[in-house]
C-alpha cells in the first residue's frame, strides 16, 4: 500500500486540513514556524503505536484531535485479502487515529467495503425456520425454564435482519439458541431422533457464523499488519564516516554506525573486545564474515552492486570502504554524499528490521549539507527504494525534487489566525523562473539558483503538467531535468536572463503561432537553436500543452473548476474535447450556452494534477502521445549532455 494523504483535524495549527502526498520524494516548503514540521510530527504519529498526545490538540480548542493516513492498495495487499468476501476488489484504506478529553482510539474504512453476503444468512435462518417447524423439540423449556421456541424464533429473527454487522444482544442470541440445541442435540439418538445429521451442520454452520468476524473486520486485520512503518530519517543517522576510533566510539556510538553494523548483527563491542584478545586471526576472521554479510546485503538491495562496502581495522581505528570490481579501494567520504547517504539509508531502514518498505520522514534535509551534497542527497532520495515513501522539510532549492509540479507542497500560515494551510503547488504566483519556488522557501535573497538541468516552458501550467506528462511517456518515475514557467510572463527584453536561471538550460514552446513568436523571441535573445524545442515537433498541428491532456480528465477538470466557481449553473452537458484548441472550444461553447468562459489556465492544470495526485492510477497524458512524447523528452535530455 502507498500513502497517497493524511488529513489534520485541530491538529495544532492545522483545523482541518489535508494534504495529498501521492508520489515520492515530496519536499514541505514553507516561511519558519509554518507547520512544516508539524505536518512531519503527525505522519510519524498516525503510524506510531502510541496515542496522539492530547497536547497536540489546536491552540483554544477542545474538540478531538485527529490524524487520518489514507493508503492505495496494490496487488500485493489484495492478493493478502483474497479468501475475504470483497477483499479482492479493495482499493482504498483510510486509518484514523483521534484523540479526546475523555478517551482515545482509532477508526478506519475500506473502500470498496469487504461486505457479508446476507443471502447466506437469511438463507440459514429460512432453513432452521423450515426444520423447527417440523420438530416437537420446541415444546420443551430450557433449564431456565425459557420455551425453546422462543429462543429460537429470537435466533431466526435475528438471521434474518438486514444490518450487516449484528449488535452484541443478537449475538448472544444466536450464542444462547446454539447452546441449548447443542444440549439437545448429544441426546438426540436417545430420546430426539428428529434431531438430524442435516440439522447437525446447520448448527455448525450457525457457529461458525456467530463466531467469524465480518469481512471488514478481517481485512482490517490484515491491512493493519501491512501498513508501513514511520521512520524519522535524522542527521546523526545520515552522517556515515570513513574511520572511527574504536576506543572512542565503543561507549558512545553513533547512530549511523550503530545502524551500518546493525546489519550485520554486531556492535562496536564485539569488534574491540575482538580486537583486545590479541589473535589476529580470529579478529580477521569477524571481519571476514562481517565483509560477506555487508557483500550479500548490497548486492540484493542496490542496483550499482559491483560496488562493495567493506570494513578494515588498523591498530585502533575502524575503516569504511567502498570497494571496485578490480579491487580498487576508497574511503566513504571520497564518493558522492549520495551515495553515502544511500548507505546510510539502507543501514537505517535494516536496522529498524522494517519488512515493508517504510515511510521516511526528514526535518531540514538541507541540515549540514553544502549545495552539491543536498542535490545529491535528493537525487538518492528520488532513486532508492528502501524507503516506500519519504517526505522532508527544506528551505534550500538544492533540496527540491526533481519534478517541481507534483513534489512540493506549500506550507502557509492563514493571515491573521494561527492557522495555516498546505497547497498541492507553488506556481500560484505568475512570476517567471524560480522566483515563486524561492519565495515559497522563504528566501530572502536569490544568492542561490539551481544547479540542476531545466527546460524552461512558456508559464506555470508547463510546470505543473509536463514532469507528468514526460514521466508518463517514458515510464519512468523521475527526470533528469526540471521545468519551470518563464517564456511568456518575463518581459521579452529579459529573454535571455533565463540562460542564469540554472546550470544547464533548454526551452520549450507551444506549437500554436504565439509559440512560433516565443521561439523567435528566444533566438533574437541569444539563445541557441539547439536548446529550444517545440510541440509542434510532435508532427501533430499546432498543439498546445492542453492538446496533450487525456480528454476525460481535460474535460472533468474544466467542469470541476466552473462548478467550484459557479455551483448554480450545469456544466455536465460540456462536449469531449477537441484534439485541437481546445481552450478556444470551450470557451465558444460556454458563450453559445450563456455560461461563464474557463479562462484561468492554471486553475484547470492544478485540477488535473489534483486528479494525479490522489489517484496514482489516474493518467494526465494521451496515451495516443506517449511515443512521440518519450521521443521529444529523449531529445531534451540530450541537449543537456552536449
Amino acid at each position: 500500500m502507498q500513502l497517497h494523504a493524511v488529513t489534520l483535524t485541530n491538529y495544532r495549527r492545522f483545523v482541518d486540513e489535508t494534504i495529498l502526498l501521492s508520489g515520492s520524494p515530496i519536499a514541505l516548503i514553507g516561511p519558519n514556524e509554518a507547520g512544516k514540521s508539524t505536518v512531519l510530527q503527525a505522519i510519524r504519529d498516525v503510524h506510531s503505536e502510541r496515542a496522539i498526545p492530547l497536547r497536540r490538540r489546536s491552540r483554544g480548542s477542545d474538540e478531538r484531535v485527529s490524524v487520518t493516513a489514507s493508503y492505495v492498495l496494490d496487488d500485493n495487499d489484495r492478493s493478502a485479502l483474497k479468501g475475504i468476501r470483497g477483499g479482492d476488489v479493495a482499493r482504498t484504506f483510510d486509518y484514523t487515529k483521534w484523540v479526546d478529553d475523555e478517551d482515545d482510539g482509532v477508526s478506519f474504512a475500506i473502500a470498496p467495503r469487504p461486505e457479508r453476503d446476507l443471502s447466506d444468512r437469511h438463507a440459514l435462518g429460512l432453513s432452521l425456520a423450515g426444520w423447527h417447524e417440523q420438530q416437537e423439540i420446541l415444546n420443551l423449556k430450557n433449564a431456565d425454564g425459557k420455551d425453546v421456541s422462543v429462543v429460537a424464533d429470537a435466533a431466526i429473527a435475528v438471521l434474518q435482519d438486514s444490518a450487516e454487522t449484528l449488535t452484541t444482544q443478537n449475538l448472544a442470541a444466536l450464542r444462547e439458541y446454539v447452546r441449548i440445541m447443542r444440549l439437545f442435540s448429544q441426546v438426540a439418538d436417545a430420546e430426539y431422533t428428529e434431531i438430524s445429521d442435516e440439522y447437525r451442520q446447520l448448527l455448525g454452520t450457525l457457529e461458525n457464523y456467530v463466531e467469524e468476524d465480518a469481512p471488514i473486520y478481517q481485512a482490517l486485520s490484515v491491512l493493519e499488519e501491512r501498513r508501513p512503518a514511520c521512520l524519522e530519517f535524522s542527521d546523526e543517522d545520515r552522517t556515515l564516516r570513513s574511520s572511527y576510533s574504536l576506543p572512542e566510539v565503543v561507549t558512545d556510538t553513533p547512530q549511523s554506525l550503530r545502524n551500518f553494523l546493525a546489519m550485520v548483527n554486531v556492535d562496536v563491542a564485539d569488534i574491540e573486545r575482538e580486537r583486545g584478545k590479541d589473535d589476529p586471526p580470529a579478529l580477521q576472521t569477524l571481519l571476514n564474515r562481517i565483509n560477506r554479510q555487508l557483500r550479500e546485503t548490497f548486492t540484493s538491495s542496490w542496483d550499482q552492486s559491483l560496488l562493495r562496502v567493506e570494513i578494515s581495522i588498523n591498530g585502533d581505528v575502524l575503516h569504511l570502504f567502498l570497494s571496485t570490481p578490480d579491487d580498487a579501494l576508497s574511503a566513504i567520504e571520497e564518493r558522492s554524499d549520495g551515495l553515502r547517504s544511500f548507505i546510510a539509508l539502507q543501514s537505517f531502514v535494516h536496522a529498524h528490521e522494517a519488512v515493508i518498505p517504510p515511510i521516511l520522514t526528514i526535518d531540514e534535509a538541507e541540515a549540514h549539507l553544502h549545495y552539491d551534497a543536498q542535490a545529491n542527497l535528493i537525487d538518492m532520495l528520488t532513486e532508492q527504494t528502501a524507503a516506500s515513501k519519504v517526505v522532508y522539510s527544506t528551505h534550500s532549492f538544492a533540496s527540491l525534487p526533481p519534478d517541481l509540479g507534483t513534489g512540493i507542497r506549500v506550507v502557509r500560515p492563514v493571515s491573521g489566525k494561527e492557522q495555516s494551510q498546505v497547497l498541492p503547488s507553488i506556481w500560484s504566483d505568475a512570476s517567471p523562473g524560480f522566483r515563486p519556488l524561492l519565495t515559497g522557501l522563504g528566501a530572502t535573497s536569490f544568492a542561490f539558483l539551481p544547479s540542476r538541468h531545466v527546460l524552461f516552458g512558456e508559464g506555470p501550467v508547463d510546470a505543473m503538467l509536463l514532469p507528468t506528462m514526460f514521466r508518463e511517456a517514458l515510464g519512468t518515475d523521475h527526470l533528469s531535468f526540471q521545468v519551470a514557467p518563464g517564456i511568456s510572463i518575463i518581459n521579452r527584453d529579459r529573454l535571455g536572463d533565463l540562460l542564469d536561471e540554472g546550470g544547464r538550460v533548454a526551452f520549450i514552446t507551444d506549437g500554436d503561432g504565439e509559440g512560433r513568436g516565443f521561439h523567435d523571441q528566444l533566438v533574437a535573445a541569444g539563445v541557441k537553436e539547439d536548446v529550444i524545442f517545440s510541440l509542434a515537433d510532435l508532427g501533430l498541428g499546432a498543439m498546445i500543452l492542453e492538446d496533450l491532456v487525456q480528454k476525460d480528465a481535460y474535460r472533468l477538470a474544466v467542469i470541476e473548476e466552473l462548478s467550484s466557481k459557479h455551483p448554480d449553473l450545469a456544466f455536465s452537458g460540456l462536449p469531449q474535447p477537441d484534439d485541437l484548441g481546445r481552450i478556444a472550444q470551450y470557451r465558444k461553447w460556454c458563450s453559445r450556452h450563456n455560461l461563464p468562459k474557463p479562462n484561468n489556465k492554471r486553475d484547470v492544470a492544478q485540477r488535473i494534477l489534483n486528479r494525479r495526485i490522489s489517484d496514482p492510477l489516474a493518467v494526465v497524458l494521451d496515451a495516443r502521445y506517449r511515443e512521440r512524447m518519450a521521443l521529444l523528452a529523449e531529445k531534451i535530455e540530450d541537449s543537456f549532455q552536449r
